[in-house]
This record gives C-alpha cells, structure tokens and sequence, in this order.
C-alpha cells in the first residue's frame, strides 16, 4: 500500500480561497485552468462560469462588494 499523494499547489489554493471565506470562483473554463476546474467541482456550486473574462471579473467584483472578498479564475489567450 502505497502513501497518499501529497497535495497539490491546486489543492492548497482551494484550501486557501474556502480558508478565506469566499464560497464562489466566477470564471471561465479553459484549458490552463481545467485542473483546478476539476479540484473546485469537488465543492458543488462553488464554480459559476461566466460568458467571459469581463463578465467574472464584474460578477466578482460585485460579490465581494456584497460578501467581502471573491475569486476569478480564468486563462489568457485569445478563444
């Protein structure tokens, strides 16, 4: 029986953002991003996509105007 794996920096940052008190990550998928994706669905509804990288950003803004403090998580490039 092998060790369990040791945690990951996706792992600790996730940690971090619940540690934190944000309970919300608006964003928009994409394919840097896609690990950590997949660490925030462990957290059902805590992942809200967004049509676009504006649209995360404002929805944040707005969330942490309201509740204090939000998270963005989107990639860079074009598409």
């Amino acid at each position: 029986m092998s060790p369990p794996a040791p945690p990951t920096v996706g792992d600790r940052l996730v940690e971090a953002i619940i540690a934190n008190g944000c309970d919300r990550v608006f964003g928009v998928p994409g394919d840097f991003t896609i690990k950590l994706n997949s660490r925030l669905d462990q957290h059902p509804g805590m992942f809200v996509g967004t049509c676009d990288e504006q649209g995360a950003g404002f929805a944040a803004d707005a969330y942490a105007r309201l509740r204090g403090v939000a998270a963005v998580l989107v990639t860079w490039g074009v598409g």
